[in-house]
């Protein structure tokens, strides 16, 4: 009896014990799942402070992104009921010749304000760092334009270059070079250079602060230990600040490459992509084939284009900065 009863106990025991373990064991996983949702109902009020920042984005970016997808399949006016046609669009521009002027004039324009732009920023940036008197001044008046809406400045810029009472022509017959004067907006060898150069104009200022504030991270340790080396001015400027800018310069050249990529308010204001369509570029075709020629799916199929034209270079600088952080 005595045996039995032994056995009962040893039988009962680690069946309580393995029971009691296992009740430990989902309290835990009560507990710390109770916690993580306290935590997480703890953290919404981070959420709520995105959500309006989030919601105007869907709404007015994403939401548009995708319809201009979905109206790029389909043949729609404005008007008549959308009819799908498939990659009909897409076929038709591979075979539109202003289409690919406009791409042309496009990568022209976005390169050379690109370069020039990166430059000139990068040398007044140089030249603001090193001066004392006067750089409060400099800075505002370099970064004015920036400020300024950008029709305005098409607006002002379209006076200056009229050909009688604008302001480039009558200075350079003062200085006696006459010959070079022109109708600049209406030569189709000046026309989109000197757009470019608007552009230019107008956007160098923020390049420049972005220089500057790179510019004036750097150790002047740097520059005292060249220059006891016996190191110029330029071997400075070559060898230290251009290689200590380099986040700077990669933030610069996608940021105007981008700008450029869908440049479209100073060529409407200034051109309209005249003369001809020398200066027409890919956006304002956008534009013109949508809201001028009502052919909404052409102009949705030009836009999904445009898109991906922005995306390669967008695309290309962060997996670039990915690979060289992984380095």
């Amino acid at each position: 009896m005595v045996s039995s009863s032994k056995k009962v106990i040893f039988i009962i025991i680690p069946m309580v014990e393995k029971f009691s373990t296992i009740g430990i064991t989902n309290a835990m996983k009560t507990n710390y799942l109770l916690k993580k949702l306290s935590n997480s109902f703890r953290n919404l009020h981070y959420y709520l402070y995105v959500f309006p920042a989030l919601l105007i984005y869907t709404v007015f970016w994403f939401y548009p992104m995708i319809q201009s997808i979905r109206l790029s399949l389909y043949r729609y006016d404005g008007i008549n009921p959308a009819r799908f046609v498939g990659f009909v669009h897409f076929s038709n521009l591979m075979r539109d010749s202003i289409f690919f002027t406009a791409i042309k004039n496009t990568l022209f324009f976005t390169f050379g304000v690109t370069i020039l732009q990166t430059a000139l920023g990068l040398i007044l940036a140089v030249f603001l760092s090193q001066i004392i008197r006067g750089r409060t001044f400099f800075r505002v008046a370099y970064f004015i334009p920036v400020l300024m809406p950008l029709v305005i400045v098409g607006i002002l810029w379209r006076f200056i270059y009229m050909p009688d009472f604008g302001v480039i022509n009558p200075f350079l017959e003062k200085i006696g070079l006459g010959s070079l004067t022109r109708a600049w907006l209406s030569d189709k060898n000046t026309a989109l250079p000197a757009i470019m150069w608007v552009s230019i104009w107008k956007w160098v200022g923020f390049t420049m602060v972005i220089y500057l504030a790179s510019i004036q991270g750097i150790s002047p340790e740097y520059y005292d230990a060249a220059k006891i080396d016996g190191a110029n001015r330029f071997q400075l400027f070559w060898y230290i600040t251009v290689p200590l800018v380099k986040t700077a310069t990669q933030i610069n050249i996608l940021l105007t490459m981008i700008g450029g990529l869908r440049v479209f308010d100073l060529v409407y204001v200034m051109t309209e992509g005249g003369p001809g369509h020398n200066t027409e570029v890919v956006a304002l075709y956008v534009y013109k084939t949508g809201f001028t020629f009502y052919r909404m799916g052409e102009g949705c199929a030009i836009a999904v284009l445009l898109f991906i034209l922005i995306m390669i270079p967008s695309v290309f600088y962060v997996v670039k900065g990915k690979l060289g952080g992984v380095r």
